[in-house]
């Protein structure tokens, strides 16, 4: 793993004039992702979390998620940490100029993350990926991460099966992808971004519930009675 990240660039480059990274580079940046889950698995971890930290980012994964779901909706781009009203415009300008110069194809999720994605929305895509490649449950934390869910779920559907929302992000892509992807998520706290923070919470609520299933007791194995229920159930 540790070789493997040494051959990635440092960034990628500005899809406002070409593709963000090659395809290739793309492909070796999910397999990375790949490979960190299944690290994680080794080490004995039984959960995963991916978020982020960034400035920029929710550039890229409205455009990844706007070509994923082949739509020009411009009110999927959100303001991320913070957009004058001419900054926000801008934002969305080159979001729309950018995928009707690119075309990324809608369910070739690889494609997308040539055209338009990040290193980071690559890698993460690679996590939850991973994360059902191994079987371990992965939490999806902010409108980023559910980027990269979203395209994981492009190339593997299934993967789905294995991510738990963590809070409703309100950038506003964020409610559109979870509710195409069928996932509910957790709390609603008002956080916009999350970076990563509403990973530990979710996993709280896991480990609740987990415990609240293995070891609360039974109207059976407290000898209550329960006959009445029976009755009512008629």
């Amino acid at each position: 793993v540790d070789a493997s990240c040494k051959l990635m660039p440092r960034g990628t480059e500005n899809f406002a004039r070409g593709r963000a990274m090659t395809p290739e580079t793309a492909r070796r940046t999910v397999e990375f992702g790949i490979e960190l889950a299944g690290r994680a698995r080794e080490e004995g971890y039984h959960i995963l979390g991916a978020g982020e930290v960034g400035m920029g980012n929710t550039t890229p994964a409205a455009a990844c998620i706007m070509a994923a779901l082949d739509s020009r909706d411009s009110d999927l781009v959100g303001r991320g940490g913070g957009l004058t009203d001419a900054a926000f415009k801008t934002k969305k300008r080159v979001i729309l100029e950018a995928l009707d110069r690119h075309r990324p194809a809608p369910q070739d999720a690889l494609d997308i993350l040539s055209c338009v994605g990040g290193l980071d929305l690559a890698a993460m895509t690679g996590v939850f990926l991973g994360s059902a490649a191994y079987r371990v449950p992965a939490v999806v934390d902010g409108v980023i991460a559910i980027a990269a869910a979203l395209l994981a779920s492009r190339i593997a559907p299934l993967s789905r099966e294995f991510l738990i929302a963590s809070h409703r992000s309100v950038e506003p892509a964020y409610a559109t992808v979870a509710e195409a992807m069928g996932l509910h998520p957790l709390v609603t706290l008002g956080m916009r971004l999350g970076e990563g923070t509403g990973c530990p919470i979710a996993m709280q609520i896991v480990d609740d519930a987990l415990t609240v299933m293995n070891e609360m007791g039974t109207f059976a194995e407290v000898s209550l009675e329960s006959e009445y229920r029976e009755v009512l159930k008629q």
